[in-house]
């Protein structure tokens, strides 16, 4: 019961908050849109069950993440130890962004571990431009670790020709160099 409870205000929370998560398949997005779309692919070498990245609005001036401001959850899980590459999509308004933190959880409920690795001495951050599918890149994670990998572009395209109503163009988006404050 308290697990259900607890579910439940973070689900309350995550609605009040600003916060986006993974879109559908039947989305639609074209490059008149004045949001922007954020590709994130995730990879794993080790036996992750599941994973969420934080990405929040960054300012690279003052070093300051906004919380709790506009942020997103890009979340999925693998089966046993996958080497392909999961991707996930999210729809922001443009801006600024960076990868504040990545959980991961192992195991089987209720043996599980969960890792949540904090990126404020490693991350990057990203120009994320309206009317684009600006994809980030990928992500090596594993038992509390994470690796930038670079961008596997033919992957991500891959990934994004099953939203048949997603017309706006894949951009790269290079990552620059972000530190901030600690989780």
């Amino acid at each position: 019961m308290r697990r259900a409870s607890l579910t439940g205000l973070f689900v309350l929370l995550l609605a009040v908050s600003g916060c986006s998560s993974d879109i559908s398949k039947s989305h639609e997005f074209d490059t008149a849109s004045g949001e922007a779309l954020v590709l994130v692919g995730v990879q794993s070498q080790s036996s992750v069950n599941s994973y969420s990245v934080m990405i929040q609005r960054f300012d690279p001036a003052t070093k300051q993440v906004d919380r709790p401001g506009i942020y997103a959850f890009a979340q999925g899980g693998f089966w046993g130890i996958a080497t392909a590459t999961q991707f996930t999509a999210v729809e922001l308004p443009p801006g600024i962004y960076t990868i504040v933190s990545v959980r991961t959880e192992t195991g089987a409920y209720p043996a599980n571990s969960v890792f949540e690795t904090c990126l404020s001495r490693g991350s990057a951050y990203y120009v994320v431009e309206a009317g684009q599918v600006n994809y980030l890149g990928d992500l090596e994670v594993d038992y509390g670790g994470v690796t930038f990998v670079g961008h596997d572009v033919e992957g991500a395209q891959a990934f994004m020709a099953d939203f048949d109503n997603v017309t706006a163009p894949l951009l790269p988006v290079k990552g620059n160099k972000a530190t901030f404050q600690p989780c």
